[in-house]
């Protein structure tokens, strides 16, 4: 688009040139033919292109490494939090595990009725996240580029991510749970 700057005058002008070779080689008779138009029309930088897309964007940039950084961190945390909870039911449903173990419960179901209860809160915890998230696209759609507030794709991503990092988290203390000792836990309660 072609404006005149007498008609509507601006404090900055940008001009584009496609060339076929080094465009840095081009800035000095750039500047004399801009200087040979209008004497009164300085060039103060010359950039390519590409990098001017890139600082144009750079804020964008660092806010969305900044957002990733801060996501990844809440998911470690709510990790190390899932992980947290699991170990402090396990001890202190310690006597209850030894009994179930002195009487012939085998590891696997120790396993199972831990990772069973684990996930039960995370399901929990994931369907109000899921609501939680579908109820504020509105406000957060103006934040997203490139993808829709409520993208089913994204959205299902998102939940088996969490799903797997909660297994993780919630497989350590139910293996430390199944290979309990029975006796040591009775004797410990």
């Amino acid at each position: 688009m072609y404006i005149a700057m007498s008609q509507q005058p601006a404090s900055e002008a940008t001009l584009l040139l496609r060339t076929q070779g080094d465009p840095a080689a081009l800035t000095s008779s750039v500047r004399q033919e801009l200087l040979r138009v209008d004497k009164n029309v300085p060039m103060i930088s010359s950039t390519s292109l590409k990098r001017h897309i890139a600082l144009t964007f750079s804020t964008e940039r660092s806010r969305a490494l900044l957002s990733g950084a801060f996501g990844l961190l809440g998911l470690l945390l709510a990790a190390a939090g899932i992980y947290g909870v699991l170990s402090y039911f396990t001890t202190r449903k310690a006597r209850e595990i030894g009994v179930r173990m002195a009487l012939g419960a085998p590891r696997t179901s120790i396993l199972t009725w831990v990772l069973r209860r684990g996930m039960r809160l995370v399901a929990i915890g994931m369907i109000a996240g899921l609501a939680a998230s579908l109820a504020f696209t509105r406000a957060l759609s103006g934040l997203l580029f490139g993808v829709e507030a409520n993208d089913p794709l994204t959205l299902a991503a998102v939940v088996c991510l969490l799903a797997i990092l909660a297994l993780v988290a919630i497989c350590l203390p139910a293996r430390r749970a199944s290979s309990v000792d029975p006796m040591e836990a009775l004797r410990e309660s």
